[in-house]
């Protein structure tokens, strides 16, 4: 769930999350306000970064960093590669920071096929570029089969 979907408020943001924190997520939390100051604010970019850096150590955050820039389609169809590539992407930060950021990104990774069929598609946006990935990808399994058929037949 998001917190645009559920509709609270950005100054409603931390609290709102963190009385959904539970277990280790809970105790750390619980430590942090025992140690501040009181009547400390911490904003909701203060809350985040906090939660990242004790939940996602910098070693493991780098690691995915540079797994999200070798990331590249293989022999893994369109729809196996698009789920790694969105996994992943919330590591990449700046690398896919605007749509077209994350459209020139995932079209790198894509097999040379793909990236040659592609070539001349202008999508608005990169739920867009995907579908036209799968079309596409579509499309050259079918003209792989007629071949075959027609070999074969």
């Amino acid at each position: 769930m998001t917190l645009s979907t559920a509709r609270v408020a950005p100054e409603d943001r931390v609290d709102f999350v963190t009385f959904l924190l539970r277990g280790e997520s809970a105790a750390w939390w619980d430590s942090y306000l025992e140690m501040r100051a009181p009547g400390t604010v911490t904003s909701w970019d203060q809350f985040v970064a906090l939660f990242r850096s004790h939940h996602i150590r910098d070693g493991t955050l780098e690691r995915k960093r540079e797994e999200f820039r070798n990331l590249t389609q293989g022999d893994r169809d369109v729809h196996t590669y698009s789920r790694e590539f969105t996994l992943l992407a919330r590591y990449a930060g700046d690398e896919v920071s605007t749509d077209r950021k994350k459209q020139e990104r995932f079209r790198r990774g894509l097999n040379p096929m793909l990236k040659f069929q592609l070539l001349h598609v202008t999508c608005h946006t990169f739920e867009e570029l995907v579908d036209a990935a799968l079309k596409s990808e579509y499309g050259i399994e079918e003209f792989e089969r007629s071949r075959k058929h027609a070999r074969d037949g």
